[in-house]
């Protein structure tokens, strides 16, 4: 339970890269801070993902304020690397992190506690925990979706979305379907090439690939120094990338991307697909495009151009989607589509709440460093309520701070 006289100033929600960030920033200004993660250890849904996953933003790019990535972790660290890491930088900058809780929404505070704000946790944790400041930090990409395509509830064989896939000795033998040619969907889709009998990739919007490797690291760095052109000067230097390296794509089925990178990333957040070896399967006739899923009937899987295949596995890599509705829907504080009016800044009529976890082309990791210090300066000169520290909720066992 939490005592009437135990107010933390902040409760951030996620303990993933863009909560730890802010967490760091909000303590480095004075705030008692409390993260509180669904996971068993920060940064754990990147312990939960396929083994060979790799950051697709050089490290350089990669890590939170105050503390850099190790490099010992290379130029593209992997998945498990980075876990690591936001464990380190948890303990590094003394944070509060309580694992196992799942909050269920953030509400408006009431005259009892004093608090602006009010987050309800699920679970037998007493009362909703009282703060001034509130930062969801769940990110764009929280819950695994899959499409309602028709017939779909009727499939009668094995169908799993990228998020429950680990490795590929699982899939030895199978004829597979990667529904996606996004990041996940094409390294996931290359990967089982080695073990599964045949691999065919369901593609809908072609990707546009940006090669990765040394190249794919300098192109990144020469982005960042023209970061400020104009969009349509970025767009087309991202669309002759794509030609340059990859226009003999569409004799092997994958048609040419039909607008850059930054308009295509504006209107819906996708991002370009990192090339790993996506290309040479492609040229080499091991992985073969198909169209894109309409439905199922029975064991066929549908395709757009009227063809069907009949896949033994279907893996679903079609992304995710942001938890933000279910947190704040009511609060006024999201657009139509579910956007944040305000990334990491202030919202109108929401004072002391922040959005935070936003997309980025720059890379993710490095906006979700900009967002913490957007943050950080955003409450500055705020008076900060003297609290105590010990947030009494219950913590499961193994848990440290």
């Amino acid at each position: 339970m939490v005592g009437r006289d135990a107010v933390p100033g902040a409760v951030v929600v996620g303990a993933g890269s863009a909560g730890l960030a802010a967490a760091a920033q909000l303590r480095g200004a004075g705030f008692d801070v409390t993260v509180l993660e669904q996971g068993a250890q920060p940064g754990h849904r990147w312990l939960n993902r396929y083994d060979s996953l790799r950051l697709n933003t050089v490290r350089a790019f990669s890590g939170l304020p105050g503390l850099p990535i190790p490099r010992s972790s290379g130029t593209w660290p992997r998945a498990v690397e980075f876990a690591e890491y936001l464990s380190r930088y948890a303990e590094h900058h003394g944070l509060r992190v309580r694992t196992g809780h799942t909050v269920v929404c953030v509400e408006r505070g009431d005259a009892r506690t004093g608090a602006r704000w009010s987050v309800v946790v699920d679970g037998p944790v007493g009362e909703p925990l009282p703060a001034d400041v509130v930062v969801v930090a769940t990110g764009w990409a929280a819950s695994p979706f899959t499409p309602d395509w028709p017939g779909i509830a009727s499939y009668p064989r094995p169908l799993v979305h990228a998020d429950a896939y680990r490795r590929p000795d699982s899939f030895a033998g199978q004829r597979v379907l990667v529904v996606g040619s996004g990041n996940s969907g094409s390294e996931i889709a290359v990967e089982l090439l080695d073990t599964a009998a045949e691999v065919t990739i369901s593609v809908r919007t072609p990707p546009l690939l940006i090669p990765s490797g040394r190249l794919g690291a300098a192109l990144q760095y020469a982005g960042s120094v023209s970061w400020w052109l104009p969009e349509s000067m970025k767009d087309s230097a991202t669309l002759r990338t794509h030609r340059s390296h990859y226009a003999d794509l569409a004799a092997h089925g994958l048609a040419p991307p039909g607008e850059g990178a930054f308009s295509r990333f504006r209107d819906s957040y996708a991002a370009p697909t990192a090339e790993r070896g996506f290309a040479e399967a492609l040229r080499n006739g091991r992985l073969r495009v198909v169209a894109a899923v309409e439905g199922f009937a029975g064991e066929r899987v549908l395709l757009a151009d009227g063809t069907t295949v009949t896949p033994d596995i279907v893996v679903v890599a079609t992304g995710y989607r942001p938890a933000f509705v279910d947190l704040v829907g009511g609060l006024g504080v999201l657009d139509p589509s579910g956007r944040p009016l305000a990334w990491a800044a202030p919202l109108p009529g929401a004072e002391g709440l922040f959005l935070t976890g936003e997309p980025s082309l720059r890379g993710d990791l490095l906006a979700h460093g900009i967002g913490a210090r957007r943050i950080r300066r955003a409450l500055r000169g705020r008076s900060v309520r003297p609290t105590t520290n010990d947030v009494s909720i219950a913590t499961p066992r193994g848990e440290g701070r």
